[in-house]
């Protein structure tokens, strides 16, 4: 069974931000942060 998240991680908010902030430029940084999803914890 395949669930297409093979490949995940889970990073702080202070870390998305330093990864962010890390872009060179904007539309690198748009990209970026569409590649980041929350993480829901009931």
């Amino acid at each position: 069974m395949l669930t297409g998240c093979n490949e995940a991680f889970i990073i702080s908010t202070e870390k998305r931000d330093e990864i962010l902030a890390n872009c060179q430029t904007e539309d690198e940084r748009r990209r970026t942060a569409a590649l980041i999803r929350p993480i829901w914890d009931n």
